[in-house]
């Protein structure tokens, strides 16, 4: 049958274990019309009878047949349906994810307000899931969305209404590979105790647990970042956690200094001040297009052009948006403005003696000439962003004894932490790594039934005593000068473990290392961990310092399976990736400062792709144009928009092929004015010609990311190469040996 009308057919493929990826490649490059099927198989669709016979002859091929309709879906997946819509029909509401009542974990999904659905996701071939879906919807009388372009999801009637036609009509279809129930989605560190006690998240393995051993009567001891105490794992629903250890903090130690912000500022304002700066030719960093509409008006920055700084500001300044056109500016003119702004000590709401340079960095509602500014500093190769404090060990560090009950006994009467040492300070940004990592070793809600405790740390029954590392979000992990200090501090107060997911990326054996050991070899009943680095990427011999230890217990990661990476990982980040899209543009709540800078670069992007005829005239109307329903904010097509982006599609307006020369931030917190958000134009060299010059820059989150194709890609690359699965180091994960060549991580 192949060939017989040009329809083709379909083939299921088993392969030597190993083999799948390169078989498959050889009959489908493009990876279009085949999917993997777990574990040594793929199904292919063939219109050739040379690619039969390859397959056939092909030394690594142990099996081949022609695709059986039955083999497209799970044996039960008939039962489970029946049972959901059973189920939903019995409840107007939906149970809790992972109740009884969520027969297999089927995603019900209310789409119009009007009924209970039951959702099944098809993975198809050519024709294009859109095609499909159109098709199917008008033929089998039920609807179908695409998700991109190889996957269609239907929504069942809980009626059961044609249930057993529609299935049938699916297997027999010759573009159809797979059909399930769509999952609910899951916070994937739910999975973390299962994996950890069991090595799988089938069948809830928690072996550990299931022994009564779940940090009952321990005391974990925890440095980092800074620990929300307003979270539900470790708030007390009986008092707020006031009770604060303030003695021995960090200024015993450590001199906070702003000299870099300082220096950065003082040099610039010695530049500008002079007007041999200004006048002194000057060659091109970047290309510089001063009007982005005119593509030909353009300064090569590879060419032996030179330049005055004065010229490049005049002629940024005559095309930024806003305002009577100025040419032929003095340069007394410039030198005298500048040379003022750069001693003031109060600009845009920011105060003190760098308070312009902070308002370059930051502000979002700067001037015409400011905005015309940074984009010159970004052609000259000058950071205006250069505002960030450190901290250097005092020459004489001052001795220090803990004094009160905070400091020496705790809180016994707190549920979760009971002492917080506020050695750097006693604040956590939103997200902090410390909540993060104390939430993955003994988070836990207060009340049983809480749904969030699916999510439970793994010894969620222990206590936690808390010692602060971090100054704000600094960055900055501060330690005692001894860090067996620290240690014993938290062995005072009860603790037997100490946790810490921080280190120097730097693989000696030094003091650090010398520490932890001493203090596990005078206190036998210690543990202390070390996370191992993250600089898996550097390769072998990446650990950090305090991975060199010898007493510590030092803890690496495997890489997933790539189908699981695929299959979870990968959507999560393109639906992390969506969500950051969808708070700058489509959050109306925040339509604020923060939109104003997205607002502008997009414009600036449609300007130079589209022409001036294409820009959006508000903030308000960008968000009615990219959020109509049908792509950012859509469902079911956000995947698809996405690449159609990135592919440039004539089927999308040039408006839309604009986004592709930009890159998103999402900040990752709720409260989206919070924190000033800016755009990056993308430098990958690939898409020059798309590309508008002098966009405001610093953070990015990718719509390239929101598709998700090159992932993909280099997810199958990297398997092929043997770099992915359980057997294999996480490419992030620093690996051994130490420097004196001993095994680490354990």
């Amino acid at each position: 049958g192949v060939g017989a009308g040009g329809r083709g057919i379909q083939l299921m493929v088993s392969v030597k274990p190993g083999k799948v990826h390169s078989v498959r490649t050889l009959v489908d490059p493009e990876l279009i019309s085949s999917e993997f099927i777990p574990d040594h198989s793929f199904v292919v669709h063939v219109s050739s009878s040379s690619v039969l016979d390859l397959l056939e002859s092909h030394e690594d091929v142990v099996y081949v047949s022609r695709m059986h309709p039955h083999w497209k879906h799970t044996p039960t997946l008939l039962e489970e349906l029946y049972k959901e819509q059973k189920s939903s029909r019995s409840s107007s509401s939906s149970p809790p994810p992972n109740s009884p009542e969520a027969v297999q974990d089927i995603h019900r999904d209310a789409g119009d307000g009007s009924d209970t659905l039951v959702t099944l996701d098809i993975t198809c071939i050519t024709p294009t899931a859109e095609e499909k879906a159109r098709k199917w919807t008008r033929e089998l009388g039920t609807g179908f969305t695409p998700v991109n372009d190889y996957i269609v999801r239907m929504h069942l009637p809980t009626d059961g209404t044609g249930l057993e036609m529609i299935l049938t009509r699916l297997r027999e279809d010759e573009h159809v590979h797979w059909f399930e129930p769509r999952r609910q989605p899951k916070i994937l560190n739910e999975a973390n105790a299962q994996i950890v006690q069991g090595g799988t998240t089938s069948s809830s393995p928690t072996k550990i647990w299931d022994m009564g051993i779940n940090g009952q009567g321990e005391v974990i001891h925890i440095h980092d970042s800074g620990l929300d105490l307003t979270h539900c794992f470790f708030s007390d629903d009986q008092a707020d956690f006031d009770t604060f250890c303030r003695t021995c903090d960090y200024t015993y130690a450590y001199v906070e200094v702003q000299s870099q912000a300082a220096t950065s500022h003082a040099t610039m304002r010695n530049n500008v001040c002079s007007a041999a700066w200004w006048t002194n030719g000057y060659y091109l960093s970047q290309t510089f297009c001063p009007d982005p509409a005119n593509t030909t008006n353009c300064f090569d920055y590879r060419s032996s052009s030179v330049r005055t700084r004065k010229d490049i500001f005049e002629e940024s300044l005559s095309y930024a948006e806003g305002g009577a056109v100025e040419r032929f500016l003095s340069t007394e003119q410039v030198r005298a403005a500048f040379c003022g702004n750069y001693s003031l000590t109060s600009a845009y709401g920011y105060s003190g003696a760098t308070a312009y340079s902070c308002a370059l960095a930051e502000s979002n509602d700067l001037s015409r000439w400011d905005r015309a500014w940074v984009k010159t500093m970004a052609s000259i190769t000058e950071d205006p962003t250069q505002s960030y404090g450190h901290f250097t060990l005092r020459t004489s560090p001052r001795p220090c004894t803990f004094s009160g009950t905070a400091c020496t006994t705790g809180d016994s009467t707190q549920r979760k932490v009971k002492a917080y040492w506020a050695f750097a300070d006693n604040t956590a940004a939103l997200d902090s790594h410390g909540t993060h990592v104390s939430g993955t070793a003994a988070g836990v809600a207060a009340d049983p039934n809480s749904g969030l405790n699916e999510y439970k740390g793994m010894a969620y029954n222990a206590s936690i005593v808390f010692s602060d590392a971090m100054v704000g979000d600094s960055g900055n992990v501060l330690i005692p000068m001894d860090l067996g200090v620290l240690f014993k501090w938290g062995y005072n107060l009860g603790a037997r473990i100490h946790t810490n997911s921080w280190g120097a990326a730097i693989n000696s054996y030094g003091s650090l290392a010398r520490a932890i050991d001493t203090f596990m070899a005078s206190y036998d009943d210690a543990l202390v961990l070390f996370a191992s680095g993250n600089d898996g990427d550097r390769g072998y011999g990446s650990l950090g310092t305090e991975a060199n230890s010898k007493n510590a217990l030092v803890v690496g990661a495997g890489s997933s399976p790539l189908e699981y990476q695929n299959r979870v990982a990968l959507n999560a980040s393109r639906q992390y990736h969506r969500w950051g899209l969808y708070n700058q543009i489509c959050n109306t709540s925040v339509l604020s400062s923060r939109n104003q800078d997205t607002f502008r670069a997009i414009n600036d992007a449609i300007l130079f792709r589209c022409g001036s005829s294409s820009v959006f005239g508000s903030p308000t109307s960008m968000t009615a144009f990219f959020c109509d329903g049908t792509k950012i904010d859509s469902e079911a097509n956000w995947n698809t928009y996405a690449c159609q982006v990135q592919d440039l599609s004539l089927s999308i307006t040039c408006r839309d092929r604009a986004l592709r020369a930009l890159n998103f931030v999402a900040l990752g917190d709720t409260d989206a004015t919070s924190v000033s958000a800016r755009v990056e134009v993308r430098a990958d060299g690939n898409d020059e010609e798309t590309t508008p010059p002098g966009v405001l820059n610093t953070i990015k989150i990718s719509i390239f990311e929101m598709c998700g194709r090159n992932k993909n890609a280099y997810l199958y690359s990297e398997n092929a190469a043997g770099r992915i699965g359980e057997y294999h180091m996480a490419t992030f994960s620093s690996r051994g040996p130490t420097s004196d060549g001993r095994i680490k991580p354990d």
